[in-house]
């Protein structure tokens, strides 16, 4: 009765065939730029190319929540063929956690989970995954907001928590291995601590490109705003920062940062605490936000990426024990100068291993630096089977 039951469950949350053809019809028309698209055209005929073939993969990929092979659009090129594969894939797929998105879910290693960057998706490692072994499961964690009703943790380690639930759908017990891109290395980190605290081992925790939190200097900084108020006043501990951002070599500079990291995880930081006090958080997020800092972003995840950066700037890391490793692509002299670990050596009580990379935060997952990048995240898993 009860497998019964599942299947028609599982038939009824199958994509309706009309709807399915007028969301991909939307879909191909956003991509194609065309007013015209029959449920038979052929993609490529109406101008796709290889480009646009991976747009469209990624966006049916995000809108259906399932994960299809690199050539779905080649091997079904129509709307209506498209219909047909998502029915199919649809009546075979396994069901996951909400938050789950198998990038692979064949393999008899253990799996790696990638946690999502700023906003959400996990697009950045469909670009990475060819690099994987072929043998291990891969699978996304994406971020609350991206469906209707959903609402955001307003800190790291409530979101970290809700997504160690997620991840022991997958897999009950450790060793597991987490990976995170920018704001995601921050949420791997939480995890691994939390996993820890559960009694779970965590082999490989690996960082793309992403800092420790400069929690202990953006409170400062809110702080200076706090004591400092009005037009004249104001702008003194502005002038300051900036004078020093632009020194980042100068000694006063590290010596004013070490300083500030000591009396705050002295003083300031509560025992237990893993993010600020509710009472300074407004004020913080105030101080910190920046109107044109997302404006490369599309506008309608902008309001979800606020509430990811504001988590991670109150957020206050506990101490991660084992090694991690970092892909860097180069320092942080505003808030670590000096410092090739970018502020994670003294979180953890392994080693950091720093693995350098190309390119900068804006463009490594572009090639040629993803290439790059690529084999350098191939290497180091291929050590931990």
């Amino acid at each position: 009765m009860e497998k019964e039951e599942h299947i028609i469950a599982r038939k009824e949350k199958l994509p309706s065939p009309t709807t399915s053809a007028e969301t991909l019809r939307r879909l191909w028309t956003d991509i194609l730029d065309l007013p015209d698209i029959s449920f038979d055209d052929d993609f490529f005929l109406c101008g796709g190319n290889s480009l646009t073939a991976i747009e469209l993969l990624i966006k049916i990929q995000r809108e259906y929540h399932i994960n299809l092979p690199p050539d779905s659009i080649y091997r079904y090129p129509t709307i209506k063929k498209q219909v047909g594969m998502l029915r199919k894939k649809a009546a075979t797929a396994r069901e996951y956690h909400p938050l789950i998105f198998p990038l692979r879910d064949e393999g008899t290693l253990p799996p790696l989970f990638c946690i999502h960057p700023l906003g959400g998706w996990m697009d950045h490692y469909l670009k990475i995954l060819t690099a994987i072994d072929s043998d291990r499961p891969v699978y996304g964690i994406r971020g609350r907001g991206l469906e209707p009703g959903e609402v955001l943790p307003i800190t790291v380690e409530d979101t970290a928590r809700e997504q160690v639930d997620a991840i022991r759908t997958v897999r009950k017990t450790g060793p597991y291995y987490l990976l995170g891109f920018s704001n995601g290395g921050i949420l791997a980190f939480e995890l691994a601590c939390q996993l820890q605290e559960q009694g779970d081992e965590v082999s490989f925790l690996g960082l793309i490109d992403v800092s420790a939190p400069g929690t202990e200097v953006r409170y400062f900084k809110t702080l200076a705003a706090t004591l400092f108020p009005g037009p004249v006043l104001g702008k003194i501990p502005a002038f300051f920062e900036a004078y020093l951002k632009a020194h980042p070599d100068s000694r006063i500079y590290a010596f004013i940062l070490n300083s500030i990291r000591s009396v705050f995880r002295k003083g300031l930081s509560r025992k237990g605490a893993k993010s600020l006090p509710e009472s300074v958080r407004d004020r913080h997020a105030a101080v910190h936000y920046k109107e044109n800092a997302l404006a490369h972003f599309p506008k309608e995840s902008h309001a979800n990426m606020i509430v990811q950066l504001n988590a991670s700037r109150i957020y206050i890391p506990h101490t991660f024990r084992g090694d991690l490793v970092l892909f860097s692509a180069g320092l942080d002299h505003m808030l670590y100068p000096g410092d090739v670990t970018r502020g994670w050596r003294s979180l953890i009580t392994g080693t950091c291993e720093v693995i350098e990379v190309p390119g900068d935060h804006t463009n490594l997952f572009d090639e040629p630096h993803i290439s790059i990048l690529r084999e350098k995240i191939s290497a180091k898993l291929a050590a931990f089977r």
